[in-house]
């Protein structure tokens, strides 16, 4: 297997640089045999691209680091996590391959230094990830209005539309953090360092 990266740099001044690149790579196939899989007993492998462009700067005479970028992955044959009804075994979960999905983003972060002992920071990602093409129907497991122990799996199922959102990628996810430094002279300092953070469902 083949993989490419190509990646153009540009410094206007000795505080900045800007970056765009394209880098292309996959993830192996495999066997369902571990989820006693009665549809896909083998899956291929999946391949991406990733498109970034990006910005690292300094400013304010060095007392602010900032990066960011955006990017865009295409995928074909993405591996998913899907259960599916019927079969030998019933319902069963299986990793197969979804033939296209894509992702855009925004993320960043930022550390400035207030003064000689307070720093203060944070980073932050934006996230649309998305299929692009339909998937085989899926057994919702997780909807509470059709429950288990009262629906078959197949009245659970589903069709995984185009433009339907890649599961377990939150949207927003952001993190704030801050140190203030007391110098103890020959003993060393004493830091007081706290985070915050926070996940988009």
């Amino acid at each position: 297997v083949y993989t490419y990266r190509v990646n153009l740099d540009y410094e206007p001044n000795p505080d900045t640089l800007l970056y765009l690149s394209v880098t292309s790579g996959w993830r192996s196939g495999g066997y369902n045999l571990g989820f006693a899989s009665a549809f896909t007993p083998v899956y291929d492998e999946e391949n991406v691209v990733a498109y970034e462009l990006g910005y690292k700067g300094t400013l304010y005479d060095g007392r602010i680091q900032l990066n960011t970028s955006v990017y865009m992955y295409q995928y074909d044959d993405i591996h998913t996590i899907i259960t599916q009804a019927g079969g030998l075994f019933g319902t069963t979960t299986n990793i197969v391959n979804a033939p296209e999905a894509e992702t855009f983003g925004w993320e960043g972060d930022i550390t400035w230094l207030v003064g000689e002992r307070l720093t203060l920071g944070g980073n932050w990602s934006w996230t649309q990830p998305e299929f692009t093409q339909e998937l085989p129907a899926i057994v919702d497991v997780t909807n509470p209005e059709l429950p288990q122990s009262i629906f078959t799996a197949e009245e659970r199922s589903f069709q995984q539309a185009s433009g339907s959102r890649l599961p377990k990628i939150p949207e927003w996810k952001v993190t704030a953090f801050g140190n203030y430094s007391w110098p103890m002279g020959d003993n060393g300092t004493i830091d007081l360092f706290s985070t915050l953070s926070w996940t988009d469902s």
